[in-house]
């Protein structure tokens, strides 16, 4: 169901806080879902869960809504008409975090395999991944309303 493959996830430990004064929070992982590069643009607006974010670590990250040795599905689709990101966590009592949702389109379709990754900003960590063949998703994993 996710793909395991080296190159095709990311491990990384994220940021807790803005740089330069940030300090070094959990080790994570992102992993994409086997289908997320052949899904279709209508596969994606009625949702579906592009990749998993494993955290290896004891610490939380509330962002990305990450509790400690945490799974967490990231699901990308509409919500009240807008194009959301919805972090699911499996911890106990968890509840589901809703967040943005940046989608960029590339005309020549160029991925032909499920990718994700973290991506730095000048601020903090995203993530990132495919969302469809000719999509790419992005979320800072913060909460909106």
């Amino acid at each position: 169901m996710f793909d395991t493959l080296p190159g095709v996830g990311d491990e990384q430990r994220l940021m807790v806080g803005s740089w330069p004064r940030g300090t070094y929070g959990p080790l994570a992982k992102i992993q994409p879902h086997r289908a997320a590069a052949y899904l279709t643009e209508a596969d994606r607006d009625t949702g579906a869960v592009i990749a998993r974010i494993i955290n290896l670590d004891t610490l939380s990250y509330p962002k990305f809504n990450m509790h400690p040795r945490d799974t967490v599905y990231w699901w990308v689709g509409k919500r009240h008409g807008e194009m959301v990101s919805i972090f699911f966590s499996s911890y106990p009592g968890a509840r589901p975090w809703v967040s943005n949702l940046e989608i960029d389109y590339h005309p020549s379709r160029p991925y032909y395999q499920p990718i994700a990754r973290w991506i730095w900003s000048d601020r903090d960590e995203l993530a990132w991944g495919t969302c469809d063949g000719g999509r790419c998703c992005r979320s800072a994993g913060i909460a909106i309303r």
